[in-house]
């Protein structure tokens, strides 16, 4: 059993602090982090669970779910519930896996390329402060921000040419008298050692 005593939003202190930090920086002009987190946190995440339901349906892809119970505390009194969230997709043939990881990856780049350049435009068109320290202090920020929407764009790349170079690992699994795969990313730890990241987390990854 888990347990939420805070509204789901404030759940996450990274998540509370980024917000912050967009919303202090779009009040300067500087929109792209609250287009990065809504175009790729949100529409894109709901537009490949979306697409996997619909592949799911034509029985190309098989949907593994897990379920956790959660107890929430709303204004102290609690209420359980049931929260479900998709795992690592399998796919009917390895080609269907290749074809769909590519065209995502390949469309997550695209957004994170079109965040960074509205990013480095904005910079560029920051509108001179009254408190001169503070327009560094935007111009500091912005600079972070373009460095975190680089890296973001280089790990994306990383896995689509991973991808192409058939360096994922695929496993094969029995399900209804039919084989399924699914994909995983080899990558390494803080300590050095290779874990294997399912293709969907890395994907839908912000």
């Amino acid at each position: 059993m888990n347990y939420q005593s805070t509204s789901i939003w404030l759940y996450s202190v990274t998540f509370t602090v980024i917000a912050a930090i967009s919303l202090f920086v779009a009040f300067f002009g500087l929109s792209a982090p609250i287009f990065y987190y809504l175009i790729v946190g949100l529409v894109f995440s709901v537009w490949v669970s979306l697409h996997l339901h619909r592949m799911a349906e034509k029985g190309v892809v098989y949907l593994m779910t897990e379920k956790t119970q959660w107890m929430v505390y709303v204004r102290g009194i609690p209420v359980q519930e049931t929260r479900t969230s998709l795992k690592n997709p399998c796919f009917l043939s390895i080609v269907h896996l290749i074809s769909f990881f590519r065209r995502f990856l390949v469309i997550k780049l695209l957004l994170q390329a079109v965040t960074l350049y509205l990013a480095l435009t904005q910079t560029l068109e920051l509108a001179p402060s009254d408190t001169p320290y503070m327009l560094w202090v935007i111009v500091g920020l912005a600079i972070v921000i373009i460095c975190f929407l680089i890296s973001k764009m280089w790990l994306t790349a990383k896995s689509l040419l991973a991808l192409q170079r058939s360096e994922w690992l695929i496993e094969e699994i029995q399900r209804d008298s039919f084989s399924y795969y699914q994909g995983f990313i080899i990558k390494k730890d803080k300590s050095g050692h290779q874990i294997l990241q399912p293709a969907l987390t890395e994907l839908l990854e912000v």
